[in-house]
């Protein structure tokens, strides 16, 4: 009866651990370590206080380890190779370059699943608007950050699914990825720009 017992309470603590948020991250991170690349779909919207969508974009997104990824819009290239960030405008064949900081890019997958949780409360949120997966919020522990709230959804297999970043004036940015394909052969020149001849480059480093 006692070997029953404690089996059942051995169960169950394995249960709330699988469900606590901090697992999740852990997990999250476990499948990125795995991974040396991903390429997916992916949609972003702005959200006001009033829930009203101001702006949807849609595109394809390309990352590496390294910080190195490549977004693909209509008329917008943005280019990282983990150290260098380009820009670019082909309606106006204009580009912008700059070092890469950490607050530039909302595509820069490293601070959002190893940095900020780090420096965040993470709580799990039991209402998981996507079925067959997880959800978690990062709160900061302090007002540095330009966030208020981060919230990150994972699939059952833990690859992120969705992020929601929520500012001080309740203006909320949210980035869904869809058909995500890992560790594919990705040329190391697709995360690595030159500007056309001719285009106008606006150099900030």
């Amino acid at each position: 009866m006692i070997k029953k017992i404690f089996i059942m309470i051995l169960f169950l603590g394995q249960i709330l651990y699988a469900q606590s948020g901090s697992s999740v991250i852990k997990n999250l991170q476990a499948k990125f370590n795995k991974i040396s690349n991903l390429t997916a779909d992916f949609s972003q919207d702005i959200v006001d206080l009033s829930g009203k969508k101001e702006m949807t974009i849609h595109g394809k997104f390309l990352y590496e380890k390294g910080n190195k990824f490549r977004v693909e819009l209509k008329n917008i290239l943005i280019v990282s190779d983990g150290k260098t960030l380009w820009n670019y405008n082909k309606k106006f064949n204009q580009v912008v370059i700059k070092k890469l900081n950490g607050d530039d890019s909302n595509f820069m997958l490293q601070k959002f699943i190893f940095d900020y949780p780090k420096k965040c409360n993470v709580k799990l949120v039991k209402n998981n608007s996507l079925k067959n997966g997880y959800s978690v919020i990062l709160t900061p522990r302090n007002k540095k950050f330009q966030f208020k709230s981060i919230q990150i959804w994972t699939n059952k297999t833990y690859m992120v699914k969705k992020i929601s970043i929520k500012n001080y004036n309740n203006v909320t940015i949210n980035i869904q990825f869809d058909h995500i394909s890992l560790n594919n052969s990705l040329n190391n020149e697709l995360f690595h720009f030159i500007p056309p001849e001719g285009s106008k480059i606006i150099d900030f480093r």
